[in-house]
């Protein structure tokens, strides 16, 4: 029988040394227990290294070398140079090309004739989300056929014939903010109207939620501390987004804890279950009729959202909807009224239209209809034009295709590969939008059809596809 010895570290441990020996004696010291974790990190981190570079499906895609390493390489630019990485990447396609990998799985395209291979509906292939980009705390789900099943209700209830249904609450809230601007005028104080605007944003998308909706636009600072509250959480976006385990380990606990001290949160988290149960009580064919119905209405008879997002479903579906329902129409309404001051000679053709359509309503019993104003041409281009330079957010909107291999621009992109756009991007090319940077809402009434039908192409403020915003109608 033959017996080796154990070299390690330079010293020399007979083969017939059991484990537990080798444990109690002095090999197992701290010094050598940090320097073996660091060979076994060493090997790990080279061995992940040569396969992204040399092995993986994607090692042949054009990119820098850092980028295709490590998430570190976005993070830096994300959240040391503040959220700069979509400028980056500009830089990147400059130098690559159309197609760029920008992190180690991910797939950057910058070819607008590309965004209807990538932004596609169920028919045409099975999309899921991101999880880095859409984990469970920000999005209605991950997988396609769970989105589906969750979409095809909510999809009725922002369909047009419903939207025309509560218009009226709509503009009962417009009145009220009106009211409490008019009380400003001649007194020479400052308004925030970020925060009077994200005001009316939340009660209204609270009215569709909610049998006994919000009152922000009562607050006599439009609610400024709770603003800035939700500003300091959209920061720490880009840190969970790159630190997931945070998410995981810590975020959730510690918003959790957060939900329960902050009073807002709570209300509208209790609201949404109060509701609910009121609404079982009732008849479900009685909410089909009530004037104030509701999106909970429609749903609370439903086992969908607590099958898929547990006990805690309609409040967390309720914050969901309000979130991306209030900060992004405010924030496009900021963009309009910002852009309309500091330019005068264009507000004058809006006020010279808007006061010809109210001069039909001079009973002052009435105002005109959404109907009425949809057909007003300079209104519309200068709504098209806010949503144009107002982008939600700067950051990509991936996607990821689980059965099919994609080609685009020449290259197959593997199944399972998160492919993203940037609007931003999109919006800015000024080979389709002459002086991208300029508000100019006279683009889309002088454009020659062809010129029109190529800027539409490029106009995707709310994206396409199975995933596209649920509002934009």
């Amino acid at each position: 029988m033959f017996t080796v010895d154990v070299h390690v570290f330079g010293e020399v441990y007979p083969a017939s040394q059991s484990f537990t020996e080798l444990a109690h004696s002095s090999f197992l010291t701290w010094p050598r227990i940090i320097k073996l974790v660091g060979v076994c990190a060493f090997v790990y981190v080279f061995m992940l290294a040569i396969y992204r570079l040399y092995l993986c499906p994607l090692a042949s895609f054009p990119g820098p070398v850092l980028a295709k390493l490590t998430h570190w390489y976005e993070f830096y630019y994300n959240v040391v140079r503040g959220g700069k990485y979509y400028e980056k990447i500009r830089e990147l396609h400059a130098k690559y090309g159309p197609v760029v990998r920008v992190t180690p799985e991910e797939i950057h395209i910058m070819e607008p004739s590309a965004y209807k291979e990538v932004f596609v509906f169920g028919v045409v292939r099975k999309t899921n989300a991101y999880p880095r980009f859409s984990n469970d705390m920000t999005a209605i789900s991950t997988p396609h056929d769970v989105h589906r099943r969750l979409r095809v209700p909510i999809d009725k209830l922002f369909a047009r014939a419903s939207i025309l249904r509560i218009e009226s609450r709509v503009a009962d809230r417009v009145a009220r903010l009106c009211d409490r601007l008019s009380c400003y005028q001649g007194t020479g104080q400052v308004v925030n109207l970020t925060n009077a605007l994200s005001s009316l944003t939340t009660d209204v998308i609270s009215s569709v939620i909610f049998e006994e909706p919000s009152d922000y636009l009562g607050d006599p600072d439009f609610n400024g501390e709770w603003y800035e509250t939700l500003k300091w959480g959209t920061r720490s976006v880009f840190i969970f987004k790159h630190l997931p385990w945070i998410v995981s380990v810590l975020g959730r606990p510690l918003l959790r804890s957060l939900v329960t001290r902050i009073t807002r949160w709570t209300v509208w988290d209790e609201k949404a279950r109060r509701e609910v149960l009121l609404i079982r009580k009732r008849p479900s064919d009685a909410e089909q009729t009530r004037e104030k119905t509701t999106i909970l209405d429609h749903l609370a008879h439903s086992d969908l959202v607590e099958s898929e997002f547990g006990n805690g479903g309609f409040p967390r579906l309720a914050q969901l909807i309000q979130q991306a329902g209030a900060h992004n129409v405010s924030h496009a309404l900021g963009t309009i009224i910002t852009y309309l001051l500091l330019e005068p000679e264009k507000i004058d053709p809006l006020r010279r239209e808007l006061e010809d359509i109210w001069s039909k309503h001079d009973d002052r019993l009435s105002v005109p209809s959404w109907l009425e104003l949809e057909k007003a041409p300079y209104l519309s281009a200068v709504v098209a034009e806010g949503l144009r330079m107002a982008i939600g957010g700067m950051n990509r909107t991936p996607r990821v295709f689980p059965n099919d291999d994609v080609k685009i621009c020449g290259w197959v992109i593997p199944r399972g590969t998160p492919v993203s756009m940037t609007t931003h991007w999109m919006h800015m090319d000024p080979t389709v939008f002459p002086n991208p940077e300029c508000f100019e809402p006279n683009r889309w009434l002088t454009a020659s059809p062809d010129e029109l039908k190529v800027m539409q192409t490029y106009y995707v403020p709310f994206a396409k596809g199975s995933r596209a915003c649920v509002g934009q109608k």
